[in-house]
């Protein structure tokens, strides 16, 4: 599945505070766009591993979220990889994994901690068969033990469109220009009701891990605005958030329409929204197959 006019539309009318509006971008509005152009490659036969405890269906599932399940085991402290490999090592010697899943409750744990508890969101489906697997068969020890193995070990291979060098992709450009062209509509149209920015460490498993994501952390590189002087700026997450407000034409560049004919023609006019909204929406992970 991918982003359609629905999920488009349910952002800007389903939220009135920027937690949740920016919680559920980072899914089906814009998320399977980088999974589909990326794509996991290589770990076909290790999930094959796991085809007797799952329907094709949940197994092609766990394939397609090796790319986050893997990046969650290291931001965890379970996946360790190399410093440093010379030129001469064997590959079998030179590769992530994970040395201490030795126990069903670590494993269990990891399931627990890689799948059903982070913004990587299984389906109602998946999250079942995994609790059944592990909880309620007589042989579950064994079972989250091999899924655990498998999910952490496994030869993935991920596309560029999945990590940090996504933006030197081409495609990369009409994912996420689209998701702040909503987010502006939405700021002009709607606003919000709370604009808090939450603490990451008490939001995130890895807040106190995974830096760049707090208020006041200074975005990597600095840049240059219309109205500053000609010296470029380094300026924090809040103040981004604030200078590309579309009201204060800050930013050095603006969108010349907000109109989306596509979604027009499937029957979301989206400039015909209401201008304000009282409804309070909490997010789950089924918002994305609503």
């Amino acid at each position: 599945a991918g982003p359609a006019p629905p999920s488009h539309y349910g952002l800007l009318n389903n939220f009135t505070d920027f937690l949740s509006f920016g919680y559920s971008i980072q899914v089906l509005p814009h998320g399977p766009v980088h999974v589909n152009i990326g794509g996991t490659f290589g770990c076909e036969d290790d999930y094959d591993r796991l085809s007797h405890m799952f329907q094709r269906s949940q197994l092609a599932e766990l394939k397609v979220l090796s790319f986050a399940t893997v990046k969650n085991m290291y931001r965890l402290g379970l996946r360790i990889c190399p410093d440093f490999c010379s030129t001469d090592t064997d590959p079998s010697e030179c590769k992530c994994g994970c040395p201490d899943l030795s126990s069903y409750t670590a494993n269990v744990t990891v399931l627990k901690e890689t799948l059903l508890n982070t913004k990587v969101i299984p389906s109602p489906q998946l999250i079942d068969a995994i609790t059944a697997i592990t909880e309620r068969d007589e042989d579950g020890v064994e079972k989250a033990n091999l899924i655990a193995d498998v999910l952490c070990n496994a030869n993935v291979y991920v596309g560029d469109q999945l990590e940090s060098g996504s933006p030197a992709d081409i495609s990369f450009w009409p994912i996420h220009p689209t998701i702040e062209r909503l987010w502006m509509w939405k700021k002009l149209r709607h606003g919000f009701t709370d604009e808090k920015w939450v603490d990451s460490t008490t939001n995130s498993i890895f807040g106190d891990s995974c830096t760049g994501h707090a208020e006041e952390d200074m975005i990597a590189y600095p840049f240059k605005l219309w109205d500053e002087p000609t010296r470029a700026t380094l300026y924090s997450n809040a103040e981004l958030y604030t200078i590309a407000d579309p009201s204060t034409s800050r930013l050095p560049y603006v969108y010349d329409t907000f109109k989306w004919d596509h979604c027009e023609e499937n029957g979301y006019d989206f400039r015909s929204m209401p201008e304000h909204r009282t409804k309070e929406h909490t997010p789950s992970p089924q918002d994305q197959y609503s």
